[in-house]
């Protein structure tokens, strides 16, 4: 019999920056694309971002208050941080590569 350690799929958390992302390998059933191929490189870009950031720590704004960890912040730090969608999606892979890893053996 197989056993899977499924708590791996939860995610882990990564420094980014000054501050930390818990970050889960991207569900197939999420992948943004449509059939007709009108996806846009961004679209895609942050339908994965947003299904493999489930939460964040130490994220504030100029008044001092924790930026809540929903989907319309994490469309305003995907599209102002440089460098951060790859990030999630450079980890996720890895997430994910491990995963099935496991998963073989």
């Amino acid at each position: 019999m197989k056993q899977l350690d499924l708590k791996k799929l939860e995610g882990r958390w990564y420094k980014y920056k000054g501050f930390e992302l818990l970050i889960r390998p991207m569900p197939a059933s999420a992948t943004p694309f449509r059939i007709d191929g009108t996806t846009t490189m961004g679209e895609y870009s942050f339908g994965t971002f947003n299904a493999c950031v489930t939460n964040w720590k130490d994220l504030k704004d100029a008044d001092n208050n924790v930026i809540e960890c929903n989907e319309e912040n994490k469309r305003v730090i995907f599209d102002n941080i440089d460098g951060i969608g790859a990030f999630v999606d450079k980890t996720q892979e890895k997430l994910r590569k491990d995963f099935n890893k496991e998963v073989k053996n």
